[in-house]
């Protein structure tokens, strides 16, 4: 009896210990799928000739992550988003669209909108959770002359931009063993020809409890903009800064949910116009097996 006591012991002390560290790598099975919803809530403020324009914007992003095939090469994956919901209000005059209502779809709207639902993008991740570059075969994109800018795209936020993104991979810059405590640091810099977009987000582990990984975030973010619109050149310059957390799961190694409130400030110049604004987003990221 007393050997017993001191192996159950043992056990559970082991189990302890191991618990207080995560080492990145997903764990998936050939099938499986698992439903991504992105949340987008947004309020932008934008001041202009004394005057005060509010601009609420909500989207929905419902995608289909499928695990297609597994092998020593990595996992093949696909990515396709569902259903698309949007509404905003601009000068007073609203906005709304939903990629399963018909009418929706046929509006002048949906001519934007239409292109973000339904798109395949297929990849292969790695063991430690990060898709391959080389892998990834976008959907082919359309667009017709008649449409403008896309502004209802761009004003959607994460997760939201193109059928291009799978946020459930890329979580960590590399496999390192993390304990409860441990910080890293994921940052980049991107220069086109339309500007540049620089970030930087520190994650902290904060403790694993229930077969999950939480980690506390926060981050900066400098975009620099150019673009055209109604035969107008418009310079967008902001400063964002963000706060969230995000769990993964331990035995996958997959996302399990992400919520990030972020708050910007900065400058849109249009014919020699300075016009200052501020915005708040709450972006909320849950992933959920079939």
């Amino acid at each position: 009896m007393k050997k017993i006591f001191i192996s159950s012991l043992a056990l559970t002390l082991t189990l302890g210990l191991s618990a207080q560290s995560y080492t990145p790598a997903v764990k998936l099975e050939a099938g499986k799928q698992y439903t991504v919803t992105t949340i987008t809530k947004s309020s932008m403020t934008q001041e202009a000739m004394g005057q005060t324009m509010e601009i609420p914007i909500d989207a929905t992003n419902k995608a289909t992550l499928t695990i297609k095939a597994a092998s020593d090469k990595g996992y093949e994956s696909t990515y396709i988003t569902d259903r698309v919901q949007f509404a905003a209000n601009m000068m007073g005059q609203d906005m709304n669209y939903d990629s399963d209502k018909k009418d929706d779809k046929d509006s002048p709207m949906g001519k934007t909108m239409n292109k973000l639902v339904g798109k395949e993008t297929s990849f292969v991740v790695n063991g430690a959770g990060n898709i391959i570059k080389e892998t990834v075969v976008k959907p082919t994109q359309e667009k017709s002359d008649e449409e403008g800018p896309d502004m209802m795209t761009g004003m959607m936020g994460m997760g939201m931009s193109e059928a291009s993104t799978c946020p459930v991979f890329n979580l960590f810059v590399n496999n390192t063993e993390l304990k409860i405590g441990d910080s890293f640091v994921d940052s980049s810099t991107i220069n086109d020809k339309d500007g540049s977009t620089k970030t930087s987000t520190t994650y902290i582990l904060k403790e694993i409890k229930d077969g999950k990984s939480i980690f506390t975030l926060n981050g900066q973010v400098a975009i620099s903009k150019k673009m055209e619109m109604q035969g107008m050149e418009m310079t967008t310059t902001t400063a964002s800064k963000s706060t969230g957390d995000m769990i993964v799961d331990v035995a996958t190694g997959l996302l399990n949910s992400k919520s990030i409130v972020t708050e910007t400030t900065g400058s849109v110049d249009v014919q020699g116009m300075s016009i200052p604004i501020t915005g708040k987003t709450t972006t909320t990221i849950t992933v959920s097996a079939k």
